[in-house]
């Protein structure tokens, strides 16, 4: 779906990002992390944009994001920032509702859609509520529906929504920034496993974390950035070693197989 190659970004003299070559396959979530500073958002901004590359390619599903429309984009790939920045007080229902503006789908079938976002993410006690008095975890809570109901129609496809067939898109890509940041263990696990449910309808996904141990678990691989190089890339077995976590994130850690799951876990 994606095919990165050799992209590099630089601000002024200084490269934030270089020689990156990844592909990102449907179906797959692809789990980016790396130190501070690594060039984690400046990846993520490139590939949403944001930020024009200084070099290389980005190719999404075989044509490159200069030849896409905004609109083709919109309904293609979401973007959730590291931090959205809202500050007019809409309600909750109304910031999950401006993922549905690239769509043509009517208003009925756009509100039963939001109404079953808002109550997946835990929200819909809050749907009149103000955006602007809500924490932030709530405030990602609200932006994960708003970018679910940007996309949603591949993972609704064949369910009846009141008496309206919603028919199915391309799968798309979604290019998340730390959105577990501020959510608490509960909600970071329903988040990562709704992701999962629509990775198996074929989406792909790039989502940037700091939780190594939540990178392991969920991600089917695992893109490692130091220093604006891709450090290591490939299933969480075979990227999480002892010697590159003491290499990359100075930490002498014990990797082990996890109790619950065939995946790694880091003991620190």
């Amino acid at each position: 779906m994606l095919e990165v190659e050799g992209l590099g970004v630089r601000q002024g003299r200084r490269w934030l990002l270089r020689s990156a070559s990844f592909k990102v396959q449907s179906g797959k979530i692809v789990m980016l992390v790396g130190p501070n500073g690594a060039g984690k958002s400046s990846l993520l901004k490139t590939l949403a944009g944001e930020w024009l590359p200084s070099e290389g390619s980005i190719l999404l599903r075989g044509r490159s994001l200069a030849n896409w429309s905004p609109t083709e984009l919109a309904l293609s790939r979401a973007v959730l920032p590291q931090q959205p920045s809202l500050g007019l007080p809409f309600s909750v229902r109304e910031v999950a509702a401006f993922g549905r503006t690239p769509h043509a789908t009517g208003r009925e079938i756009d509100r039963q859609i939001v109404e079953h976002l808002l109550q997946l993410c835990d929200v819909q006690a809050l749907a009149e509520v103000p955006y602007t008095q809500l924490s932030g975890g709530e405030r990602q809570r609200v932006h994960w529906a708003r970018v679910l109901a940007q996309l949603e129609g591949a993972q609704l496809e064949g369910v009846q929504l009141e008496g309206v067939q919603l028919h199915g898109t391309p799968a798309p890509l979604l290019l998340m920034d730390e959105p577990t940041s501020a959510l608490d263990l509960s909600h970071q696990t329903g988040l990562m496993e709704a992701l999962r449910v629509r990775a198996n309808d074929g989406w792909a996904a790039v989502v940037a974390v700091h939780d190594l141990n939540l990178a392991a678990r969920f991600g089917d691989q695992v893109l490692v950035l130091n220093h604006g190089r891709i450090t290591a890339f490939g299933a969480p077995w075979q990227v999480f070693t002892s010697a590159l976590l003491e290499e990359v994130f100075r930490v002498k850690a014990q990797i082990v197989p996890h109790p619950h799951g065939d995946y790694p876990l880091m003991v620190v």
